[in-house]
C-alpha cells in the first residue's frame, strides 16, 4: 500500500491544498488561517512537523484582490509566522542551533559561524542569538528570538531547540522564568488507554470498580493522577493482570519533563461502558528540572482549549539558515489511517502593508518515519 496525505479544513472536513489563505487584519496585526488537520494514509510515526515555506503570496485584500498575486521572500520581508494546536498543549521546535554552553564560565561547545544559532544557557538566557558578524576581536550577534519569557510562554505553550553535531544530540526548553532546561528527548505527545484521578493508589494495584464496567485487557496503559495523596506515585502503568483488583507495573518511560502530554482514550473520572469521554492532561513547567520517573511530585494539568485561537499563538520563526516547526502528534483512527491534531496558522502583517492584506502562504511538512 502506497503512502497518502490530505489537508483538511476542520469545521467541514473538505479537502484543500497546502497553500494557506490568511484572512486579513490591520497592518502589524495577526491575520490568522481556519483550522486544519492531516489526513495520513499508511504511516507508521507519532509525530509530525509543520514550518512555512519560503516563500510568500500577497494577495491584495478581501475586497479588493490583485490582478497578480506579489511574491514574498519571507526570509526577508520581516515575516514572522504563529500557530496554535488547538486540541493540546501546542509545542514548537524554535529552531536548530550551532553552539550551547556547557559552563558557567561561558564554556561553549559548538559553531559559531556566520548565520549560526548560539543559545548562551548559563550567560545569557531567554535569548537565542544569531550571529551576524566574525573579527579578530570576537562575534556580533543579535537576537533571532524575542525573549522566551513568560511574556510568550503560556502554561500550555512548550518551546524548545535542537543541537545535532556528528554524535551529539541535545534538546532545551524554554522555560517562563527565562532559563533553559536540558531534555533528554524530543519526545512530547503519549498515547494512553484510560485517565484516573484518585487519593488511595498504592503503587501496584487499583479496584477493578473504577473502571465503570469498561471491559479490560492486559497490556493496556492508565495514567494515574494520584495528586491528593501522593504525587510521586502519579505517571504511566502498564495493566498486568486483572481479578476483583487491577495489578499494575510502571510503564517503560523513564523520565517525565515539562511538556510531556498525555492523551487518554477513556477518562475514569467521567466515562462507563456505554460512555467514553477522552482526556488531555500534561506536565507542567512547576515540574521542574527533568527527573527519572517516580522520583518526584509530577503535577499534570488537565489540558482546556482557549476560547480563542490567537490566545496561545506561539511565533514561528524562520531565515535563510533555520525555521521553525510546529509539532503534532498523530492519532490512529484506523489500522492504516491517521488524523493530526487540529491546528491554526497566523501571520503578523508587516507594518507597510495595507490594512485587511490578505497571504497566501505555504506550507513544508516532515515526517520522520524512522529506520
Amino acid at each position: 500500500m502506497g503512502y497518502g496525505l490530505s489537508l483538511k479544513r476542520a469545521r467541514d472536513n473538505s479537502l484543500t491544498n497546502q497553500n494557506l489563505i490568511f484572512y486579513p487584519t490591520t497592518r502589524g496585526g495577526i491575520s490568522t488561517s481556519d483550522t486544519y488537520y492531516f489526513e495520513l494514509i499508511n504511516f507508521q510515526a507519532d509525530d509530525m512537523k509543520v514550518s512555512f515555506d519560503q516563500f510568500g503570496n500577497l494577495l491584495g485584500s478581501a475586497v479588493s484582490p490583485l490582478s497578480s498575486s506579489i511574491s514574498l521572500d519571507l526570509n526577508r520581508y520581516y515575516f514572522y509566522g504563529q500557530c496554535v494546536n488547538t486540541t493540546k498543549p501546542t509545542v514548537v521546535e524554535i529552531c536548530s542551533i550551532d553552539a550551547y554552553e556547557i559552563g558557567v564560565a561561558n564554556t561553549t561547545f559548538g559553531s559559531w559561524d556566520i548565520g549560526s544559532k548560539v543559545i548562551q544557557n548559563y550567560s545569557r538566557p531567554a535569548y537565542i542569538f544569531d550571529v551576524i558578524n566574525k573579527s579578530p576581536y570576537g562575534v556580533q550577534t543579535s537576537t533571532f528570538t524575542l525573549s522566551l519569557n513568560q511574556t510568550v510562554l503560556a502554561d500550555d505553550v512548550f518551546a524548545y531547540v535542537k543541537f545535532s553535531n556528528k554524535n551529539i544530540i541535545k534538546y532545551f526548553l524554554a522555560t517562563p522564568s527565562g532559563t533553559w532546561l536540558e531534555l533528554p528527548d524530543e519526545k512530547f505527545f503519549y498515547n494512553v488507554d484510560y485517565y484516573i484521578t484518585t487519593s488511595s493508589f498504592n503503587g501496584t494495584t487499583i479496584s477493578q470498580s473504577v473502571f465503570n464496567g469498561i471491559y479490560l485487557s492486559t497490556g493496556e496503559t492508565i495514567l494515574i493522577n494520584n495528586v491528593a495523596a501522593n504525587d510521586i506515585l502519579s505517571g504511566v502503568y502498564v495493566i498486568k493482570a486483572i481479578s476483583n483488583y487491577v495489578y499494575l507495573t510502571k510503564s517503560d518511560i523513564v523520565y517525565n519533563y515539562p511538556g510531556q502530554i498525555f492523551t487518554a482514550g477513556a477518562n475514569l473520572d467521567t466515562s462507563n461502558s456505554l460512555n467514553k469521554n477522552g482526556a488531555c492532561y500534561f506536565v507542567t513547567y512547576l515540574y521542574g528540572t527533568p527527573a527519572k520517573c517516580f522520583t518526584k511530585a509530577l503535577k499534570l494539568m488537565n489540558y482546556i482549549a482557549e476560547a480563542s485561537i490567537t490566545d496561545d499563538m506561539f511565533y514561528l520563526q524562520k531565515d535563510i539558515y533555520t525555521k521553525s516547526s510546529l509539532l503534532l502528534s498523530l492519532n490512529k483512527i484506523s489500522p492504516f489511517v491517521k488524523q493530526s491534531d487540529v491546528f491554526a496558522l497566523g501571520v503578523l502583517s508587516p507594518t507597510w502593508c495595507l490594512d485587511s492584506t490578505l497571504f497566501g502562504v505555504t506550507l513544508n511538512i516532515e515526517i520522520d518515519e524512522g529506520e
